[in-house]
């Protein structure tokens, strides 16, 4: 069985050194780049989701808890303005508890990161 170049060269009479194999490795080059985007792209997209089901869940369990006060506050005259606040508080404190934890130990690592990018 013969190879590209194989053929090439007793086609054509191109050897190995010809610019049409740079331009293969170009193409094959750009095609790696592009796949490496595309993974990158998904796994943003992926960890989105899981973060959106994340925040889902912890409303539900937010509001699964207080189902009995959000019903009193209703019955006593509570806009849905003020229940919708009363939850998204709840969860803004959920998620505001955790962010100093979680970024705490990579903010000098997200420095030096930044301090290596600009040069």
């Amino acid at each position: 069985m013969f190879t590209a170049a194989a053929l090439l060269t007793l086609a054509l009479g191109i050897g190995a050194n010809t610019a049409i194999f740079s331009l293969v490795d170009q193409v094959l080059s750009i095609y790696t780049d592009r796949l490496i985007a595309v993974l990158a792209a998904a796994f943003g997209v992926l960890a989105t989701l899981l973060a959106a089901v994340g925040l889902y869940g912890a409303i539900a369990y937010a509001v699964t808890r207080r189902t009995r006060e959000i019903g009193i506050r209703v019955a006593l005259g509570a806009t849905r303005g003020r229940v919708v606040g009363l939850v998204l508080r709840e969860v803004a404190g959920f998620a505001g508890s955790g962010s100093p934890w979680e970024w705490r130990p990579r903010w000098p690592a997200a420095g030096g990161w930044s301090r290596s990018c600009s040069g």
